[in-house]
């Protein structure tokens, strides 16, 4: 008679054990459907974000001055690291910009704006872009620029631009 165990009571419950196997699974079909219905609901909430809730959070994270830390022209042939090193670009949220040239000691004042796009005609995949508009500080000449945006949080954000000169990447750091 060892844990309570008797010879009369091991043959009932052997006798009841497809009963109990029974109520197990119908208790864990239950659930494995409530489970199936959530991960379902879960699936569709997360893939139905919208691209204008994805911009809205971008433009939210995009507001504030900005340091390059970092900034690379990739020609075919090489790199040449240091362009804009030190600049800074003030973003507004009534989407006015400044670009605080270090090296010449210039204020760029433009336009910014960021749009959601399909990356090489896939839907499942939209990549954030953002437009920049300058002018010049006599307002005389107009210069823009479309960056896709590789990376940005609050605190970090990273972006490329082509241009006819190469491909331009940067890193900048949130002030």
């Amino acid at each position: 008679m060892r844990y309570g165990f008797t010879a009369g009571k091991c043959k009932a419950a052997i006798a009841d054990l497809p009963t109990c196997c029974q109520i197990l699974s119908s208790k864990n079909a239950k659930q494995m459907n409530k489970l199936s219905l959530f991960l379902i609901l879960g699936s569709v909430l997360f893939l139905s974000c919208d691209e204008e809730y994805m911009v809205t959070q971008d433009e939210r994270r995009i507001g504030g001055t900005w340091k390059l830390e970092r900034a690379f022209l990739r020609t075919n042939s090489s790199n040449f690291p240091g362009f804009y090193e030190g600049d800074r670009m003030v973003f507004h949220d009534d989407h006015t910009v400044f670009l605080q040239n270090s090296t010449e000691g210039a204020t760029f004042e433009g336009n910014w704006s960021i749009y959601m796009s399909d990356q090489d005609g896939h839907e499942d995949c939209p990549v954030s872009f953002l437009d920049f508009e300058f002018q010049d500080q006599n307002k005389y000449q107009t210069f823009s620029y479309t960056a896709e945006i590789t990376f940005l949080s609050h605190r970090k954000m990273k972006f490329k631009v082509m241009t006819d000169d190469g491909e331009y990447k940067f890193k900048l750091l949130k002030q």
